[in-house]
């Protein structure tokens, strides 16, 4: 279905479900466009309240809102159902909750005119509902804007974009259709959560050609009640389990992907999110009949053959791994060792494990006598910190003072405490930020006292709080 000479349509699909509070804010973001949509596909999936009769109103007013009303199956029935409606060149997703930029079909439009290409991913923002509590909140949708902005394969897109510019939500990109049908992806419709998942993964590492813009049309609404701030549960675990077992047999089918060391950090995510929420989880009554996560483990585990880990292993994701796998020792008994991607022998571990921390320890610079080195933080970090540099190196050189919010003492480890509001007297020339959890907040607190110190932030890559707990890595 093309439209305006020749250039490509462009539609929308629409799930509704019990959102009459938001659903006319999102509609008249769709047919209030500067350059309409071809097609609206509004899928009302069973709600119970106004919103079937919200939507209608639309239908009448305007000839490219189709209205399909089924009964409740879910945000992946209702996309896939839309997916079977739609016939315009391309189509995004948007949530009933959520609205979109007025210029987003003109600014899309002028990228599938000019260049052929099978996704569009753009920038989104969040914003809290009105009324929500503040603890809800994530600004988790906006892609860096270093990413390249030249046509690469979908492949190449997510090896600049992980881990922190991929998110698996597909309404931040504009897909192509015919590449949807070509590698027949949908939604898996037996999950109440995380149904996107292997769906937004499958659609980029297909996709030959797929261009990032920096421009932010869509607009995420963080509320109380909805799927994606619900507390963690039992059948959270079981869904997420089943979409990462998906993904794992989706790489296993397409073992070239794990040539690209960025596909094996995702991979060991995955794996140790499934594992933590196993950690977190396993008191509930129905855990320990839990099939779907039995199967992930083996979806994964059947990688572990097919995979070098000479080649292609994250250091600081194999701590990780040794970490968790040994506060689960007793959940999973005598089978531990299987709960690792990468077998590796005992000695090629160790040298692993050294190699890393030595990495990590070489950034801190603390072997220099004619440097004032500064560490922001007084605990667990910063005790592995000083711990292994003298295991690994021997007595710091550097002049070094432990830095603290908050100043409750004097000494910590022999060196001198000043709070973080006397950095600048203190003519630093470094200063290492020592927080997994508040790393982000403590850099912005330096940014405001430290003046020309260099920042080290040690945990800008890591995804663990490796220092913290390395002597449970040594066990």
């Amino acid at each position: 279905m093309n439209c305006n000479g020749g250039a490509p349509s462009i539609g929308v699909i629409i799930p509704v479900y019990n959102s009459e509070r938001w659903l006319r804010t999102c509609l008249d973001s769709v047919v209030g466009q500067t350059i309409p949509f071809t097609e609206i596909i509004i899928i009302n999936d069973g709600s119970t309240d106004k919103s079937g009769i919200i939507a209608e109103e639309y239908v009448t007013q305007y000839d490219s809102v189709v209205l399909i009303n089924q009964k409740n199956s879910g945000a992946g029935a209702a996309r896939n159902a839309g997916m079977d409606m739609i016939r315009t060149d391309f189509f995004l997703f948007l949530d009933s909750d959520d609205y979109l930029d007025y210029r987003t079909v003109e600014v899309l439009k002028g990228i599938v005119t000019d260049m052929p290409v099978d996704v569009v991913y753009f920038n989104g923002k969040s914003f809290l509902d009105e009324g929500a509590d503040e603890k809800l909140y994530k600004d988790d949708c906006r892609r860096r804007d270093s990413l390249t902005q030249s046509i690469v394969t979908g492949r190449e897109m997510f090896a600049q974009s992980y881990p922190d510019s991929y998110f698996p939500s597909p309404c931040f990109n504009l897909v192509k259709r015919e590449h949807i049908n070509r590698w027949e992806i949908r939604f898996y419709e037996d999950r109440l959560y995380f149904e996107d998942n292997s769906f937004a993964f499958i659609v980029m590492d297909r996709a030959e050609s797929v261009k990032f813009l920096p421009d932010i049309l869509y607009l995420r609404r963080y509320r109380a009640g909805s799927i994606m701030t619900s507390t963690m549960c039992v059948r959270k675990l079981q869904d997420r389990a089943k979409e990462y077992s998906i993904i794992c047999r989706y790489i296993a089918d397409n073992m070239e992907i794990c040539k690209n060391m960025v596909s094996v950090l995702f991979l060991q995510n995955l794996m140790l999110e499934v594992i933590d929420y196993i950690h977190v989880n396993s008191y509930e009554d129905d855990f320990g009949n839990d099939k779907s996560v039995e199967s992930f483990l083996e979806a994964y585990r059947c990688l572990c053959s097919s995979v070098d880990p000479h080649e292609c292993i994250n250091r600081g994701l194999f701590i990780k791994e040794k970490k968790i796998v040994h506060e689960l020792s007793e959940l999973l008994k005598d089978y531990s060792d299987e709960y690792h991607l990468f077998d590796v022998d005992s000695s090629h571990a160790m040298g692993l494990i050294d190699d890393f921390y030595r990495f990590v320890l070489q950034r801190c610079r603390l072997h220099d006598s004619q440097r004032k080195v500064g560490i922001y933080g007084a605990g667990k970090h910063t005790e592995g910190i000083l711990s292994l540099y003298n295991f690994y190196y021997g007595t710091p050189k550097a002049d070094i003072y432990i830095i603290q919010t908050v100043k409750d003492r004097d000494i910590f480890m022999g060196y001198p405490v000043i709070p973080v509001d006397e950095v600048k007297e203190s003519e630093l020339d470094q200063i290492i930020v020592s927080s997994f959890k508040f790393h982000d907040e403590m850099k912005a607190t330096l940014e405001e006292n430290a003046n020309d110190a260099a920042i080290i932030d040690i945990y800008d890559t890591i995804i663990a709080d490796v220092f913290a707990d390395h002597q449970l890595v040594f066990k």
